[in-house]
């Protein structure tokens, strides 16, 4: 596959950056198989979370997608059944349904509370249901915390996620899709990946955090202590390597490894770069991670010669890939 060169611009957390057109926010299908711990199906995938809190040990709120595509009737389809849903589901201690309220505040704004399982009635959850323009968001407040506490922080979030106007500057906030979460807390944590049209081999993750501390060494210093730890693991593992040393991403200083790992079986790419702020991250000095992979069989099952490799991005158009969005990025 050849990269068209093109690009567009998107938000993750506190982060901007561009991205090649044919990268696309991965979600994928919620299976009815997955459920939460309330017993009833997972409506969002949640492999873009967001968590805040005062400290590392106090989480206050989590945020998912449950879709980047919605509008007010695939939006209201969703909250009902969820509804739906709790009401089948009967919690174990005292026959109950799961539902204990459901609130609409406004046709884009719903409140679910629950009891967060099915083995009790001690503890509750809430689920806030926004939409944001066509992000909707589902955001689930700490059951730990008091009722009071969970009402105060999910109103909070609630009053204070808009709508983003990308034709404007982005203010402060931590961004999901259209939607942009205006807080100030001191503990965050955002993952997302992206995958390639019609590419389903390569992964990207963009990662911001500023809870990670890296007493076990940055980025090169972690990889040639696996290599020495782990010696035997890599005999017969050719590296070719492209780049490695120090640079800097969203004007942070940074570590880069870019290489080739192969194999008589198949050949695997690694782009990884990764800010050093030091061993106490901040919002404004976070921990940024970008990393790229492939990996594209060379051999089958019989060990005979695969004629066809998995479709794969050439090298040049890899780099070019890789360096738009290390490039690109920007704290907001």
């Amino acid at each position: 596959m050849k990269l068209s060169r093109q690009t567009k611009q998107t938000c993750l957390g506190r982060l901007i950056f561009t991205l090649p057109v044919e990268f696309n926010q991965l979600l994928y299908p919620v299976s009815k198989d997955r459920i939460t711990n309330a017993g009833i199906p997972r409506i969002a995938s949640l492999d873009t979370t967001f968590k805040f809190g005062l400290t590392k040990d106090w989480k206050k709120a989590e945020v998912g997608i449950v879709s980047l595509n919605a509008n007010l009737s695939t939006f209201t389809q969703t909250v009902q059944a969820q509804v739906a849903a709790l009401k089948m589901v009967i919690n174990n201690k005292d026959q109950t349904p799961m539902l204990i309220e459901v609130i609409k505040v406004s046709p884009i704004n719903y409140v679910i509370k629950r009891y967060s399982g099915t083995g009790n009635t001690d503890w509750y959850a809430t689920d806030l249901h926004l939409l944001r323009g066509k992000t909707h968001l589902i955001v689930t407040g700490d059951s730990m915390r008091s009722q009071d506490q969970k009402d105060s922080i999910l109103s909070n979030i609630m009053g204070n996620t808009t709508t983003i106007d990308f034709t404007r500057p982005i203010g402060p906030g931590f961004c999901l899709g259209d939607a942009l979460i205006n807080s100030n807390h001191d503990y965050e944590i955002s993952d997302d990946d992206y995958a390639v049209v019609g590419l389903g081999g390569l992964n990207l993750t963009v990662r911001q955090t500023n809870t990670q501390d890296q007493a076990t060494g940055t980025l090169l210093q972690r990889v040639d202590n696996q290599r020495r730890e782990f010696a035997p693991a890599f005999e017969g593992i050719q590296f070719k390597g492209l780049r490695r040393g120090t640079t800097n991403m969203a004007g942070l200083p940074a570590e880069e490894l870019l290489q080739y790992l192969s194999t008589e079986k198949q050949r695997t790419m690694f782009y990884r770069v990764e800010t050093t702020p030091g061993e106490t991250p901040t919002l404004q000095r976070p921990v940024l991670i970008v990393h790229m992979s492939d990996t594209v069989e060379l051999l089958d099952s019989a060990r005979r010669p695969i004629k066809e490799l998995a479709p794969s991005l050439s090298e040049e158009d890899a780099l070019w890939a890789f360096d738009t969005i290390k490039n690109s990025m920007r704290l907001r």
